[in-house]
């Protein structure tokens, strides 16, 4: 997480939209990981890549949000 946080402030991005990228990327996943908990009692690598995919689209979100003029 950090040196993916410092890698992100290296580039030209906007730095609210990484902080929101990151932000929205572990909201999510934390919610899919508590809602797999509570409904099927864990996770399974299926519910892993659907965290992963959810979070990915999340971050990109936030990027957009951020880049708006």
């Amino acid at each position: 997480g950090g040196l993916g946080l410092m890698a992100g402030f290296a580039t030209p991005l906007p730095w609210l939209g990484i902080l929101l990228a990151f932000l929205l990327a572990g909201i999510v996943a934390l919610g899919m990981t508590r809602l797999s908990a509570r409904l099927i009692g864990g996770q399974t690598g299926d519910v892993g890549g659907a965290i992963q995919q959810l979070a990915e689209i999340a971050a990109y979100l936030g990027l957009l949000i951020a880049a708006r003029p």
